[in-house]
Parts: C-alpha cells; structure tokens; sequence
C-alpha cells in the first residue's frame, strides 16, 4: 500500500510539472531580415518577458554582444556593422531605459572586428536611477537597440547571420544578479540582400531619359541656330 501511494503521488507531481506553464524569463527578438543593396538599414531589437505580472523581471541594466556571420560564399565584408552606431534608440519613447539611461545620449556601444571587418557589436546600458524596469508578459516588448547595418560591399542575393551571443550578454537586476534568459534569444536572425525597391529603377530610369532628351533637344536647337558661315549677307 505504501508502495502504491509513492507511486501515485509521484504520477501527480509529474502531471503538474507538465501542465505548469514553463517561465522562460527574459526574452530577445531581432526584426529585420532583409537589406537592400548598396544601402544601410536597422534591425530593431526588442526584449520582453513572460514572467507573470505578480512577480516581474526587474532589468536595472543589461548587455549584450552582436556578431555578423556570412551564409556559405557570400563575402565576408558584404554586411557590416556601421562604425559609429547612431543609437537612435535613445531618443525612442519605447525604448527600455527612455528618460532613464545611465549612458544617454550615448554611445552605448563599440564596433570591432573580430573575424571579418566590423562584424561585431557590443552595447549596454543601466538605469539612472538604480531602480530598474518591470518586464512581464502583460507588456509590450520594449525597444533595446537599433543596430545600424551596411550593405555597401554585398551582393543581391548574398545570406548573413546576426545573432546575440551567449558570452558577453546578460541582464541585471538591481541586486546585479542575474535574470534568466530564454534560449531562443540567441538564435541567429538570417539577412538577405535585396534588389532596390521597382520604384527606384523607375524613377532613375525617368530621370535618365529625361536627361537624354533634354540633351538631344540642345544639340538640335544649335544645329538650327545660324552660324557667321551661313548667315544672310546684310543688304
């Protein structure tokens, strides 16, 4: 009967584990996986939390390392991170820290290269006032950086990887100990360069037409213009 008990009240602790929905902390997503060639552009990245509003993570500050890897024979050089970052997050209302930053108006990062050209990225900031922000999954996800990326050296169709790392990322909260992060933080964001928008070979296209034309017009109207060889003798 004991035995039978045990076993029981085993087959009860397991079926509360699975149906106890599973807090996976601090959460970190990328957006933006397209580029257009020979043109810079901004992946936000965004960080919130499923931990429930009763009992919320605190983030009072927080770091976090970039790196830009190419996809199978793109260039190593073809996406770059551009050197200074403008930190336009800063000035985002919906920024994590926004009227709160420790490092406002910045810089709140560095650019370096650690296997390619510019391919990483390392920033942070703190609160101000040492109290920390709520993160839990009532809220929306707030704004924590605005990468500034270059495509100036890549090619259509060229892949590449931005991901944050593991090592050299991490949040805090006012205590400085560490908030759990979920691991689908660190999986890579894939970057695809794209041809500019159709509109933009039209307008450049209409342009250039418009520039041939003038020019044949000129070139006409001086053909037709009398010249001291041709001109009527005066009377």
């Amino acid at each position: 009967m004991p035995h039978r008990c045990h076993v029981a009240t085993l087959l009860f602790m397991l079926l509360i584990a699975q149906t106890k929905p599973l807090l996976a902390g601090i959460i970190v997503n990328l957006d933006g996986n397209t580029i257009v060639y020979g043109q810079t552009s901004v992946v936000t990245v965004r960080v919130s939390s499923d931990s429930l509003a009763s009992s919320p993570d605190i983030v009072d500050s927080f770091s976090a390392l970039f790196r830009i890897a190419p996809v199978g024979t793109a260039p190593v050089n073809g996406l770059q991170f551009v050197d200074p970052q403008g930190d336009a997050q800063l000035g985002n209302p919906n920024y994590l820290f926004a009227g709160n930053s420790l490092f406002a108006p910045g810089p709140i990062g560095t650019v370096s290269s650690f296997t390619h050209p510019n391919d990483t990225y390392a920033g942070g900031d703190a609160t101000l006032d040492g109290l920390g922000v709520p993160l839990d999954n009532s809220l929306s996800p707030f704004v924590l950086f605005q990468l500034n990326l270059s495509a100036l050296a890549g090619q259509v169709g060229d892949q590449y990887t931005l991901q944050m790392l593991s090592s050299g990322s991490e949040f805090l909260d006012p205590a400085y100990l560490p908030l759990t992060i979920d691991g689908n933080s660190y999986l890579p964001l894939t970057i695809t360069v794209i041809t500019p928008e159709p509109s933009s070979f039209v307008l450049c296209m209409g342009v250039a037409t418009c520039g041939a034309l003038a020019y044949r017009r000129r070139l006409h109207k001086r053909r037709l213009q009398p010249t001291s060889s041709n001109a009527c003798p005066e009377k």
